[in-house]
This record gives C-alpha cells, sequence and structure tokens, in this order.
C-alpha cells in the first residue's frame, strides 16, 4: 500500500522531473541565481550554446563574474538594486559571447522562492533575428520614405498636405510656394481657407463630403486666389491620408491656366472659321492625308444632302461620288492626286455629283493640299459648286448661235 509520503514524493519527482525537462528544452537562455548572494545555481543548454560558455564557467561564480554579464550586474552594488526591484527588464542588451562576437538579447529577471529560498530566475532570449527583420522594415520604410519625400519636393505640381477638418496646412512643397507666391511660413501658420486660395469655399466642401463618401477626386478644375490676387485654373487631385494629426488631404494641383486660355482662343478661332465657312457659297469639305473627312460646312451638306455629323470621321469615297458625265464612272481621282502629288488639282470636265437622295447635280472645280510648317502633306480641301447655272447659259448661248 502506498503512504500519502510515498504519494507525495513520486509526485514531487514527477515536478521536478517536468520541471527539468522545461528547464533544459527551452528556447531561451535560462540562469538560476541565488537571491542572497548571486551565485549561478544553473544554466540550461539553450543559453551555454549561445553564449559559447562550458556550464562550468557559470556555475559556482556569481553573476558578475562571467564576462557575458558584467555590463549587467557590473558590481555587488548593481546586483543590490536589482534585488531591490526583485524586476529588471533589459529590451535590447549587447552580450559578448566567449569567442568576443555581440549576441543582442532581450534579458528579464524574476524572484520567486522555491523551499522557502529567494532564487532569481533570468530569462535571455536571443533577439538578433528580431532586430534583423526589424531593421529590414526600418530601411524599408525610410527608403519608402525617402522616396515619397523627393518625389513631394521635386514634383512640377504643387502638393500640399491639409487637415480635412479645416485645411490647416501640414507640409508644402516648394512649387507651391512658387505658384502660389506665399512663403513657407505664412503658409505653414495657416489654412487654405485663411489664405483665401480657394476662390469658390463652396469647391473645397463639396471635394471633402465626395470624399467622406469614398468617391475619387481626381483632374478636377477648380479656380485657386494666388497671393497677388490673381486667379488661376488648377487641376486638382486629393485622396485621403491618416496621420498622426487626423484625417488629412494629400493634393495636388496644376496650372492649367495658359492651356484653358489657349483653348478659349481656340474655340473662339473655330467659332470664327465655321461661320466663314458656313456663309461660303462653295461647298468645302477637308481630310486628312488617309482621306478621312474632318470638316464639312453646311452648302456641303445641302449639296450632298448629307450631314456633317455622318460626314466627319468617315473616308470621303464613302460619303461623296462624283461620277463622269459622260459614262457614269467614279470621278474621285482628283481627291488622291492633290495629296499624292502636292499640287491643287482640278476635276475633269463635265462632272456629276451623286446626291444621297439619287439626285444628280453638275458641279466644278478643285482639290488643294495641306501642308504643316515643314511642308508636309497633312491632309486635303476640296473645294466645288452646282454649276447648273451655268450649263443652263452655255446651253442658251449655244442655241442662240446655232439660230443664227
Amino acid at each position: 500500500m502506498v503512504t500519502a509520503n510515498e504519494s507525495r514524493d513520486k509526485k514531487l519527482k514527477i515536478s521536478e522531473l517536468w520541471y527539468r525537462r522545461l528547464f533544459e528544452t527551452a528556447q531561451d537562455g535560462i540562469l538560476l541565481v541565488d537571491f542572497d548572494s548571486g551565485m549561478i545555481l544553473d544554466v540550461n543548454k539553450f543559453l551555454i550554446d549561445m553564449l559559447s560558455y562550458t556550464k562550468k564557467d557559470f556555475l559556482k561564480k556569481h553573476l558578475w563574474e562571467v564576462g557575458a554579464f558584467k555590463d549587467i550586474a557590473a558590481s555587488k552594488k548593481n546586483f543590490s538594486i536589482l534585488q531591490n526591484k526583485k524586476y529588471i527588464r533589459f529590451e535590447d542588451l549587447p552580450l559578448e559571447t566567449k569567442t568576443g562576437d555581440k549576441v543582442d538579447v532581450e534579458f528579464v529577471s524574476n524572484v520567486y522562492q522555491v523551499g522557502g529560498v529567494k532564487v532569481i530566475q533570468c530569462n535571455i532570449r536571443n533577439i538578433m533575428d528580431r532586430k534583423k527583420i526589424e531593421y529590414l522594415a526600418s530601411e524599408t520604410l525610410r527608403q519608402s520614405e525617402e522616396k515619397f519625400s523627393k518625389a513631394f519636393q521635386t514634383s512640377p505640381y504643387a502638393i500640399t498636405i491639409t487637415r480635412m477638418e479645416d485645411g490647416s496646412f501640414v507640409e508644402v512643397n516648394d512649387a507651391f510656394i512658387l505658384l502660389t507666391g506665399f512663403s513657407l511660413k505664412e503658409t505653414l501658420a495657416n489654412s487654405s481657407i485663411g489664405l483665401k486660395l480657394w476662390v469658390n469655399e463652396k469647391d473645397r466642401q463639396q471635394m471633402v463630403e465626395d470624399l467622406r463618401n469614398g468617391k475619387k477626386v481626381v483632374s478636377r478644375e477648380y479656380l485657386f486666389r494666388m497671393k497677388n490676387g490673381e486667379i488661376m485654373t488648377g487641376l486638382f487631385s486629393a485622396q485621403v491620408l491618416k496621420l498622426s494629426h487626423g484625417l488629412c488631404l494629400l493634393s495636388s494641383i496644376l496650372d492649367i491656366t495658359d492651356r484653358k486660355k489657349n483653348e478659349q482662343e481656340i474655340m473662339k478661332s473655330k467659332a470664327k472659321s465655321d461661320a466663314i465657312l458656313s456663309s461660303i457659297g462653295d461647298a468645302v469639305f477637308a481630310c486628312d492625308k488617309e482621306g478621312n473627312i474632318l470638316l464639312f460646312n453646311k452648302m456641303a451638306e445641302e449639296l450632298t444632302g448629307i450631314s456633317a455629323k455622318d460626314a466627319i470621321g468617315h473616308h470621303y469615297s464613302k460619303i461623296i461620288t462624283f461620277i463622269r458625265e459622260s459614262d457614269g464612272k467614279p470621278s474621285n481621282d482628283f481627291v488622291y492626286e492633290a495629296i499624292k502629288s502636292n499640287k491643287i488639282t482640278k476635276m475633269t470636265n463635265h462632272v456629276l455629283l451623286f446626291r444621297k437622295d439619287k439626285g444628280k447635280i453638275p458641279v466644278a472645280d478643285s482639290a488643294a493640299p495641306i501642308t504643316d510648317a515643314k511642308g508636309n502633306i497633312i491632309g486635303c480641301v476640296v473645294v466645288f459648286h452646282d454649276v447648273t447655272h451655268e450649263r443652263q447659259i452655255d446651253k442658251a448661248k449655244t442655241e442662240f448661235v446655232s439660230l443664227a
């Protein structure tokens, strides 16, 4: 029969066996140190392998006598501090192995009692791999921030970071300073609202609201006011950033004021040209060097019965058909010849225009090449008119002569 003492002894042996297995197989270095004397009582295999010391190098020596730990407890005085605190932790401690190599570790010590005796347990974790990962992450972040900073500062776009809530400036690039005329100091001490940068404050309010609702803000045209009071048209894009300042906007502005003025001038010029073409009594159409129609005036619509909308973008031979009056065969070659030879080419005599309604109209005139500033052919303009009246006059003259 097993007595209570035998049962207790058995449980104690099992407990000690489990502890010894955990102690020896732990993947952290472990030291057991006498609380009162600082004498090392035990050391596990992991720490022996980590620091290249033998077990004999550790046992029956004070903690501060082992070279690897001289910085932790360099004197009895420092050890007494550890005794008083009963807990000490070093997040990143460099230890030196017996061979002189450096090992970065996390060092944690706790005090507990074993059979009424106070013992200090030191857990030592190798953090070299973790530090490498942290370094790589830190270096990747640094490089990313450096790339962003360079892109931010060297961009030809005016770029700003502002608080979404009130428009306060967090950061601006050099292009913004050059574009707006505001100094860096007065910009960072103010907001886009305070500087009255937005000509229409409602534009900013709507833009912010759109971003809050998940809508994209890309290449929108807004009016901005410069320091000197001039109004600039900007192509504006923005996205939301989460920074320590709270929700912020990363915004870019491209000055398109001159482009807008040029577009307006082109529109005016086009309107003028369209008005002139519409008032011309002759039918006119223009095509590129491939023969695709680019322009089709009002008189061309009337004579052909085809709208400009249906004509533009299509090859002229698919839209307009000129035929020889003598045999009804196509006579569109003069357009091709004008582009090919870079010379004005006249229609042959007695040409008919085959209308959309199947009607036929006698026409006459020519095709002239269009060249760029370097003399390269870029297209052709064709001018033709109805010669029905001229034909009637010629016929009348002929009949009069024959009667005479």
